[in-house]
């Protein structure tokens, strides 16, 4: 009977330990689940149009979400008296928004992307460019300038990538690196000390502080510095005055 009181109590102890490593798993995993869920399901609505601005609220996808406007690839949306910006990709149908305007949302998204410049350069040229977006805060940008005033004339056009490097409200910070050719006049001192017009390959380099007037134009300071790879007269530091347009 001592035998088999024994081996009763240790099957039962065995069989004990092993339900409450069974339970323990069951709520590690329970929680990891919920936890893994909670993550998934919350919406992070930022201050601006764009990653780089900070996030200001924290909801859940589930909460009632009315649609405000769209810009690129962002919607701004209103929960009671909180409003932020969020990508399109995350909004779907539910509270306060129905399938057609998540469409309609996801349509106007697409446009917008191509965005035009023009301005003036300090060293008295005119400006004007094009981008189009090739990734989250990333653009391909074309950039033409020209100054056209008797003998000191030149022109150059240049290719490069356009990125966004910072955002504070209104304020944005950009950064744009490219190379590009150009020609100046026989007169012209742009790219060279001797009287004989010059063709000449040269690299950019240019940040931009934009001033967000409304959602769709930006007013830039400009700072930019060309470097000619084979020029007399090869580095020229300049400003610009630049009106950026969203289309």
């Amino acid at each position: 009977m001592l035998v088999l009181g024994n081996t009763w109590r240790r099957s039962w102890r065995a069989e004990a330990v092993q339900f409450l490593q069974q339970l323990t798993v069951a709520v590690i995993i329970s929680c990891l689940s919920v936890s893994i869920c909670a993550e998934t399901d919350l919406l992070y609505l930022r201050k601006g149009p764009g990653a780089a601005f900070p996030v200001v609220f924290e909801i859940s996808s589930g909460s009632e979400l009315h649609i405000v406007a769209t810009q690129s690839d962002w919607v701004l949306v209103r929960t009671g008296s909180c409003h932020g910006w969020l990508p399109v990709a995350r909004l779907s149908a539910g509270p306060g928004r129905s399938a057609a305007q998540v469409w309609s949302a996801a349509q106007a998204s697409h446009k917008g992307k191509l965005q035009l410049e023009a301005g003036t350069v300090s060293n008295g040229a005119l400006q004007v460019g094009a981008s189009y977006p090739l990734a989250a805060d990333m653009r391909a940008a074309v950039r033409f300038e020209r100054k056209h005033n008797g003998d000191d004339s030149f022109h150059h056009l240049t290719l490069g990538a356009e990125k966004q490097l910072n955002a504070a409200d209104r304020i944005r910070w950009f950064g744009f690196a490219g190379v590009g050719v150009g020609s100046a006049d026989a007169k012209s001192s742009y790219w060279q000390d001797e009287d004989e017009k010059i063709e000449a390959a040269f690299a950019t380099l240019t940040t931009d502080i934009a001033w967000r007037a409304n959602h769709a134009l930006d007013i830039r300071l400009r700072l930019q510095y060309q470097q000619a790879f084979d020029a007399d007269n090869a580095g020229h530091p300049s400003a610009a005055l630049i009106w950026n347009y969203n289309l």
